[in-house]
């Protein structure tokens, strides 16, 4: 199997994509199930697990001033008895989703290639696989690490709006790009492991883009990614097109840090 990289990271990934997993569907089954203005936090025992857990990462101080969540409210969850509105609640899971996605992200990107590779290969072509498997083994672990630097609530004003929702078109764009690219490797602006890093730290941040916070050194980074890889795309004089959309991209991404961090 391909090595993972040695490195180091306060999460792990695993944990991480558990309780994606369980806000998504349990959690939010469990809001979706509620027809009361109010609740009891004893109600939603699957939001007040994730919370009890996050509470085994950071502190309950940190969770309050970080993601903005009243005092009062995060307690009822804490302790799971009290009512809170159910509007409060499920302000809570939006931001409990978004501190939890934005975690420190550490990346084994030949990992994330040998996924895309098997997906691209016959399920009776295991040799094939095997070969890709051995390949991909050999080249140099890359991780990938961004830590979170300040968290702010995005002030959901129509200008903000457009310029998220046209921020995020173009950066999916780049994603399905990169990722249908059969180019050969000398007619690509990036290496496997280049792309494979710009797809994860892309994906990241669309899930930011559509949380009700934003990271500011998460977003900079993805910024500072898509700048690099037009420099590539025109000193190799290849993939214009692509060039020209990360080059876009990574002005929107200025423009959009420079009004929500002013």
């Amino acid at each position: 199997m391909a090595r993972a990289a040695n490195r180091e990271f306060e999460h792990p990934i695993e944990e991480v994509h558990r309780l994606l997993d369980k806000l998504d569907s349990e959690v939010k089954e469990e809001l979706a199930a509620i027809r009361t203005r109010d609740v009891d936090a004893a109600e939603l025992p699957e939001l007040s697990q994730v919370i009890l857990e996050l509470l085994g990462w950071t502190n309950t101080a940190y969770m309050e001033n970080t993601m903005g969540i009243h005092p009062s409210v995060l307690s009822k969850f804490v302790k799971q008895r009290g009512r809170v509105n159910l509007s409060d609640a499920r302000i809570l899971a939006d931001r409990v989703r978004s501190y939890v996605r934005g975690q420190d992200y550490a990346f084994d990107a030949t990992q994330y290639e040998l996924g895309i590779h098997r997906w691209r290969f016959a399920a009776e072509d295991e040799k094939a696989f095997q070969r890709e498997e051995q390949r991909l083994s050999k080249l140099p672990a890359a991780p990938l690490s961004v830590r979170a630097e300040i968290w702010v609530a995005i002030t959901p004003t129509a200008t903000i709006k457009t310029k998220i929702a046209d921020l995020a078109s173009l950066l999916e764009s780049i994603v399905q790009h990169v990722n249908l690219s059969n180019l050969p490797p000398d007619e690509q602006a990036l290496t496997e492991i280049e792309r494979a890093q710009l797809i994860a730290i892309l994906e990241t941040s669309l899930a930011i883009l559509k949380s009700p916070m934003a990271e500011k050194r998460m977003l900079k980074a993805a910024g500072d990614f898509l700048k690099k890889g037009a420099e590539k795309a025109a000193e190799k004089q290849v993939q214009d097109g692509l060039g020209g959309l990360m080059n876009a991209a990574a002005h929107r991404i200025g423009e959009l840090i420079g009004i929500i961090f002013s």
